[in-house]
C-alpha cells in the first residue's frame, strides 16, 4: 500500500512537505496554497498502488515475447506478437533498435504503453501479459 509520502511526490509534484513515517497528523506543508487533507491524499491510494505495481513489471525480452506468441490479434489473424514486430518495423530507428537489442522489457516503457494503445489492449490486459512473463524463467 503506498505510503503519504509516495501519494504526495505523485500527485502533487514539485510540491514542499515533510512527513514522519506515514501519519497525515505529522504532515508539514511548505508550498503555496492549502495543504491537501488526509481524504484528499488517501483518495489516490489505490491509484498509486497500481503505479507503483507496473513500475515492478520488468521481465527480460524473452519472458515478453513468449506471452505474446499465444495471444490472438485483434489486429487479424496474426499473434500479438507479429502485430508488434510489424510496429517495431514501422516506428522509428530509435524504437526499430529498441525492439530489437532490448535486454529488459518494463511495463512503463513509452513503446510498451504505445503498443499497447495501437493494438487496443486495456490496462489490465497489458498488465496480464506482464504477469504472466514473469512466471516464465530468465
Amino acid at each position: 500500500m503506498a505510503g503519504i509520502g509516495d501519494i504526495l511526490a505523485r500527485k502533487w509534484p514539485g510540491a514542499e512537505w515533510l512527513v514522519r513515517g506515514d501519519e497525515y497528523a505529522s504532515l508539514v506543508w511548505r508550498s503555496d496554497g492549502t495543504a491537501p487533507t488526509e481524504a484528499a491524499i488517501r483518495a489516490y491510494s489505490d491509484e498509486v498502488d497500481v503505479q507503483i505495481a507496473r513500475e515492478a513489471m520488468i521481465v527480460i525480452q524473452r519472458q515478453f515475447r513468449r506471452p505474446l506468441l499465444g495471444q490472438a490479434s485483434r489486429m487479424g489473424n496474426a499473434m500479438l506478437l507479429d502485430d508488434c514486430d510489424g510496429l517495431a518495423a514501422g516506428a522509428s530507428r530509435e524504437a526499430q533498435e529498441d525492439w530489437r537489442c532490448c535486454t529488459v522489457v518494463e511495463r512503463p516503457n513509452p513503446w510498451i504503453v504505445q503498443f499497447a494503445a495501437v493494438l487496443g489492449l486495456t490496462d489490465v490486459e497489458s498488465d496480464a501479459i506482464f504477469d504472466a512473463a514473469a512466471l516464465i524463467g530468465a
